[in-house]
């Protein structure tokens, strides 16, 4: 994920349009979630919470990035980690 790529879909997304961010990798996400939360200081996308899910926990208890695949539809990545027993950290926007 690069600025220009957020750049572009801030400016040439529908409204009401969303985003969904998905890796294995804590870090990585957070990378990725960070070029969409703010750049210079302009904030390009709002988060959406998923309070209501009750899958939300992750192996560390907390509720942090720990909600569903919005999409119904793993992808093959996605089955391989969970069937490790591992995490998946997702976020919207």
């Amino acid at each position: 994920v690069t600025p220009a790529l957020v750049t572009t879909l801030a400016k040439f997304m529908n409204q009401g349009g969303v985003v969904f961010l998905q890796s294995d990798i804590k870090e990585a996400l957070e990378a990725m979630r960070e070029k969409f939360v703010e750049d210079d200081g302009l904030v390009f996308f709002n988060e959406h919470n998923d309070d209501d899910d009750d899958d939300a926990k992750i192996d560390d208890g907390t509720e942090e990035y720990g909600m569903t695949n919005p999409l119904g539809i793993p992808t093959e990545r996605e089955v391989s980690v969970l069937n490790q027993d591992l995490s998946i950290y997702r976020t919207l926007f």
